[in-house]
């Protein structure tokens, strides 16, 4: 049974390590498209800023902080500490759950959208990636529940 315990603290944090990276891609990502995309972006790049396209560049990449790089590192940094610390948060396999969900959504929205996607290699490769993630963040909650389970056995063991 330690040797199954420490195989999944080892698992949990290299799957944590995994996310904090997919959180940073998603925030490059998502970066390099507004800059692409948007006027506001390029004129701020270009030097022919207002204050207001200045601000609202700066606003956009506060939320995307927020809502795409924020929760990735909090469940990596949170599976990472459950594998090397042993610490154990309820709260975050909440979070993990709630953006497994959010990628299913997400792949099942882009394969429905795909016969009709101009970009049909960048839809495939983000359904890719999507499924990826999704998989990482079901393995972290099936190995923290695991490892749960493996610290009361234990427990239990020696109190025998």
């Amino acid at each position: 049974m330690q040797k199954e315990l420490r195989r999944r603290l080892d698992t949990i944090t290299i799957l944590g390590t995994g996310i904090c990276f997919f959180g940073i891609w998603g925030f490059v990502k998502t970066i390099m498209h507004a800059i692409i995309t948007r006027s506001d972006f390029r004129e701020v790049i270009s030097g022919d800023e207002s204050f207001a396209s200045t601000l609202i560049a700066f606003l956009i990449v506060g939320v995307i902080l927020i809502v795409v790089l924020a929760p990735h590192i909090y469940v990596g940094l949170s599976a990472r500490g459950e594998g090397r610390r042993g610490k154990t948060h309820t709260v975050y396999l909440f979070m993990t759950g709630i953006m497994a969900a959010l990628y299913i959504t997400s792949i099942i929205i882009s394969i429905k959208d795909l016969p009709t996607a101009e970009e049909t290699e960048d839809v495939i490769t983000s359904i890719i990636l999507d499924f990826t993630v999704t998989v990482s963040l079901i393995q972290i909650i099936i190995n923290s529940i695991k490892i749960r389970q493996l610290r009361k056995q234990l427990s239990e063991q020696e109190v025998q």
